[in-house]
């Protein structure tokens, strides 16, 4: 509720509006709102705002990465959700699409926006295919 009314006293209510795509935010933006926070000197809320991130959650969800010492990845600009409805592909494609998935480090977004699928299809795809080798 709070990041909504801070959103709406911000940008009045087209903040309050769904966006379909997700914001950008370079890595060296992600690591200097981590080290303000982390620093002491500004709450969650404060950074969330000097640094224009669209709500707490996702400060909160890049300050859980850095402590786990995961990498913080570059958002993409205008990319869509990983919701995006799939298509219909064949047995051979799929394929095609796990092992390129498998050689690019599992980047299953980058996987699913080549192939003009979704995420949650490649995800699937490679897991079962791991099913399959691990019964034979």
């Amino acid at each position: 509720m709070l990041d909504w009314k801070h959103k709406f006293d911000k940008y009045g209510l087209e903040g309050l509006k769904e966006s379909s795509t997700w914001k950008k935010y370079s890595k060296e933006l992600k690591l200097a709102a981590i080290r303000d926070y982390l620093s002491g000197k500004y709450s969650i809320r404060e950074v969330v705002g000097l640094y224009e991130i669209s709500s707490t959650s996702v400060l909160r969800r890049w300050i859980k990465r850095y402590n786990s010492h995961r990498d913080l990845k570059v958002t993409g600009q205008g990319r869509t959700s990983s919701m995006t409805k799939g298509r219909k592909t064949n047995f051979e494609e799929r394929i095609h699409i796990v092992r390129d998935c498998l050689g690019n480090g599992k980047d299953y977004q980058k996987a699913a926006n080549t192939y003009e699928v979704s995420y949650q299809q490649v995800y699937q795809w490679l897991r079962n295919m791991k099913m399959e080798a691990m019964k034979r």
